[in-house]
Formats: C-alpha cells, structure tokens, sequence
C-alpha cells in the first residue's frame, strides 16, 4: 500500500513485499493557506483503504523566559549619528530652515515612523568630536526629550569644527558594541535577554567629506565588513558631495551589510529621499528576519479506516513519518521554517515498511525559500 495526496496522483512505487499491507512510496501535500494536510493510503490497485486529514493550529513559539506562547520578536537597536559640522547650520537648498533643522526633523520621523515601543535608540553628534548623550534608549524616551535632542544639537553645531566621518564612525560602531548589556565585544549574541532576534543598525548622516579623520575610508570599509555583531548593518546618508559618495561607493562594494546611500545636493527633496531610502532599507531587513522565525503547529489527526481493511497496520506507520517529516520527532507536533515567500503548498515523500515506521525520510524542496525540516 501507499499514501497519496487526495488532490494528486498517487506517487512514485516503492518494491512489493508480497501479502499484506505494505506502506510504500508515496506523496502527501501540506497546505500553508488552509493549514490542512490530506493523505490517503491505497492499495496496489488504486483503491482507497484508509485516508488520513492532518490540521494544523499555529502555535507561536515562546519567548523565554516568559511563559506565554508568542512569537519572538525582532528587536532594533539603532545608532544614529549626525554630522554637527559647520556646514549643518547652513539652510537647506531652496528652504527656509537649516540642514540641522530638517534632518532633526528627519531623525524624529525615522524614530517614530519605523522603530516600534520595545525597539532601542542611540543618539548622537560628531564632528572632531563625538557626542552621545542617549544610549540604548527606549523609543518612547527619545521622542519624549526630543526638545533637549535638538537643544545638544545646536550646542554642538556651536562649537562648529571639521568632519571626521571615519574616526567618528568607527567610534560610534566600537560604542555600540558596548552597549550590549552584559556582553563583551566577543559574546554579542543574535538575540536579547528575552530570546528576541537583534537588528543591529548603525546610521550616519553628513552634508559634506571626511576632512579631519585619521582613520582612513579603506580602513572603515575592513572593520565593517569584519564586524562579528550578528545581524548588523551600516547605512551612510551622504547628501551634497556626489564625488566623495562615489568614491565611498566604490570602496563598499560587495560589502552586503553596508549601504551608501548619496543625494547630489542639499535641498529638503534630497535629504527627504536619502532617509526615505534608510528607513525603506531597515523595515525590508526587519521582514526578513521576522520572515525566517521558526513557528510550530499543532497537528491534530483524523484516521478514517474502514473495519477490516488492511490498512490498518499500515496508517500508524504513515503517521509517524508525516510527523517526521514535518519535524514533529516523537510528539504531535511540527515545526516548519517559513521565509514567508513560499508556494502554498509544500511536498515530501514518505516510504514505510508495514507496521513498524521505520522507513526513510525525506523532505523534497519546493520553490521559493520555503521548506519542511526533518
């Protein structure tokens, strides 16, 4: 005997072991949008001996240490940093208020628009020097002392000075390791505390070239790419200096976590679009990584098999390899990875021997990133 899909054709023949009831190759279906799985065991002949209907009821998996099921979140911590050069106090192109003005108005949008409450905030001013007044901070607090943020901004835009973008930003990436509560530099993990998955993004804004770091552009471009913070990624908002952005853009290239995002001049339009670009970029990583958490389901069973039918020996057998096929192990219980991009419907082969459930198991790929894990 075999098992089949109900809304297929019966699946490939495994070899005959003579009388009795033999489970042998065979396909089921799973279907992520109804949550159902339908098989049906049939004999040599085609003819339906036993039929078994598996649901699915998702079960979020549990954040510990916390006891209730829930599914673990994706938690930002972001750095921002803005240049406090001379430059910034200069109105924007065609506007009335100062670069420093419209970007702090830019950073309170990203803040409030992209991060979520549990979401943490580092906040802070460069120009020869680095200024970080507000570290890790929840969402809430920065936007509740957004008035004192833009106060720190003009004292440091008052001391006026030269742009340091490397040495300042390699600071700013040194800092944010040790922001990491409890951790050294070398136990920076992929989750938090509370089992939540990290996303780690640095964010530097300048209105104009490096002109004072000793750290050179070669040197930042080796210790992004060689950054062991799991999960981390480095945006850097360049507006108004088209040629030094190219030169950046060509010395980052290939270096997948970082992003060199340029505007050709200063005007409100192009600092708009440059953090429209950042925020688009961090809410399309967060996805993916939301996308990649692993769930579980509850499978629940219906076995339909007729009184005296030989298939009865069989259907146990066939249940334990959907379960591990599924992942499912020993319990009721299966675990899928789904990168949210996936077919409706993902396909395993299952083989048996009759009774006893030790055939072989396999997970075929579907397309998409979607797969069952066993």
């Amino acid at each position: 005997m075999r098992a089949r899909p109900s809304s297929r054709g019966p699946g490939p023949r495994g070899s005959s072991s003579g009388a009795g009831a033999v489970a042998q190759a065979g396909n089921f279906v799973v279907d992520r949008s109804t949550m159902q799985m339908d098989a049906r065991v049939v004999d040599e002949q085609g003819k339906q001996q036993a039929r078994i209907q598996m649901a699915y009821e998702q079960k979020r998996t549990p954040a510990a240490p916390q006891p209730a099921a829930m599914k673990p979140e994706v938690i930002v911590h972001a750095t921002i940093v803005v240049d406090t050069s001379g430059s910034m106090a200069l109105l924007s192109e065609g506007g009335s208020k100062t670069r420093m003005d419209v970007v702090l108005d830019l950073v309170q949008d990203m803040i409030r628009k992209v991060l979520r409450k549990d979401d943490r905030v580092t906040l802070a001013f460069f120009n020869t020097t680095y200024i970080q007044d507000w570290v890790n901070c929840p969402v809430s607090t920065i936007l509740d002392q957004f008035t004192r943020v833009r106060d720190k901004a003009l004292s440091c835009l008052q001391q006026s000075g030269q742009t340091a973008l490397w040495d300042k930003s390699e600071k700013a990436l040194t800092l944010m390791k040790k922001a990491e509560k409890g951790k050294t530099d070398q136990q920076v993990g992929k989750t938090d505390d509370k089992g939540n998955l990290v996303l780690r993004e640095l964010v530097v804004f300048t209105d104009g070239e490096d002109n004072a770091s000793k750290l050179t552009l070669p040197e930042m471009v080796h210790r992004v790419k060689n950054e062991n913070m799991p999960n981390f990624h480095y945006k850097c908002m360049v507006v108004g200096a088209p040629i030094f952005a190219a030169s950046i853009e060509k010395h980052f290239q290939g270096v997948k976590r970082a992003q060199i995002i340029s505007e050709a001049d200063c005007s409100l339009a192009s600092m708009r679009r440059a953090f429209q670009r950042a925020n688009t970029a961090i809410q399309k990583t967060k996805k993916d990584m939301e996308d990649t958490i692993v769930e579980h389901f509850i499978v629940t069973v219906e076995k339909k098999v007729p009184k005296g039918s030989h298939a009865a020996p069989v259907v146990p057998a066939v249940i334990r390899q959907i379960q591990g096929i599924c992942g499912g192990g020993s319990g009721l219980l299966a675990n899928f990875e789904d990168r949210g991009r996936s077919q409706n419907r993902n396909q395993a082969s299952i083989t048996g021997g009759s009774g006893g459930g030790g055939g072989s198991r396999h997970a075929s790929r579907t397309r998409g990133n979607s797969r069952t894990r066993s």
